[in-house]
């Protein structure tokens, strides 16, 4: 921490880079690291060392989010993932990991959305996926998502989409402007009116008439949002039709048996056929997702849409 201070800039970056090392034993120095942020030569370890000290770095919030009007691409990237390191650290810190909101989740909402406007799609996909991970307190970033929807650019409407599925119900104030694109919805769309639920029953109508004009993976998806939204029968009866090897290849069932999966035991009417189909071995290179379906019934479990 002394070393922050040194008259010599190489023994300041050599400092700020030993306290990123030291992980979340460095809490001590988050506000000399704070005050490091305002000196270009050492706004780069010292975000580094704040992001890997993660959660305990929350008084240094408003200094991060201060870099997402910088100029350079790259600094608002490195405060985005700091913000994202505080607010919903991964676990274990590598590529496989779950993101968990931390005490101090509520404290990057405002800045992660605010990077919803950034100049950069990749970073606007960014800051998505991170409030996605937020779970509920990120439900102020919607209307922000449903405008997205309309962007001309596809990794900004797709980083609308996936937030508005990970959002789930909170997300229903979006219903309408996902009717308003009816005519150039694509599984994207439907997965997240799936995801939305029975709050989005106002698309139940625009959603039987997508199921009847198309075929394959298309009509596949409005059945699987119709199970989600309305959980008729009739629904599901339509989905099991599918699933029968005279009406349906490898793709096909592939797509089916992660839609009964994401539904588990509400799609346990036809747990029954699944069993029958999987001891005369109909479901070849598939076992394993159909074995899933059958534990999530017999768990009375609904992983849901993922």
């Amino acid at each position: 921490i002394t070393g922050l201070q040194s008259a010599n800039l190489e023994q300041r970056r050599a400092a700020a880079w030993a306290l990123f090392e030291w992980g979340p034993q460095a809490a001590a120095a988050t506000e000399p690291l704070a005050d490091a942020l305002q000196d270009p030569d050492l706004r780069v370890p010292a975000l580094r060392a704040l992001e890997a000290i993660g959660p305990a770095a929350a008084p240094a919030i408003p200094s991060i989010a201060a870099l997402l009007k910088h100029p350079d691409f790259y600094l608002r990237i490195g405060a985005i993932l700091s913000l994202g390191e505080i607010g919903c650290p991964l676990h274990p810190r590598t590529r496989s990991g779950l993101r968990a909101p931390s005490p101090a989740a509520s404290q990057v909402i405002t800045p992660l959305v605010s990077a919803l406007f950034d100049e950069r799609a990749n970073l606007v996909h960014m800051a998505a996926e991170l409030l996605a991970a937020l779970g509920p307190r990120a439900q102020s970033a919607v209307p922000r998502a449903s405008a997205l929807l309309r962007d001309p650019d596809p990794t900004r409407r797709a980083a609308g989409l996936g937030l508005v599925t990970d959002l789930g119900p909170l997300a229903h104030a979006v219903v309408p402007a996902l009717l308003e694109l009816r005519d150039s919805w694509d599984a994207g769309h439907l997965r997240a009116l799936a995801a939305i639920g029975p709050p989005a029953h106002g698309a139940i109508d625009a959603l039987e008439q997508y199921a009847r004009l198309h075929n394959g993976s298309d009509r596949i998806e409005a059945l699987h949002a119709l199970c989600w939204i309305r959980g008729a029968e009739t629904d599901l009866a339509a989905l099991w039709q599918l699933l029968d090897p005279s009406h349906s290849n490898t793709a096909t069932r592939q797509q089916l048996l992660v839609c009964l999966n994401q539904l588990g035991v509400r799609a346990s009417s036809g747990a029954k056929s699944v069993r029958t189909m999987l001891a005369a071995g109909q479901f070849p290179g598939q076992e394993d997702q159909a074995r899933a379906f059958l534990r999530a019934v017999d768990q009375k479990s609904v992983p849901g849409i993922r």
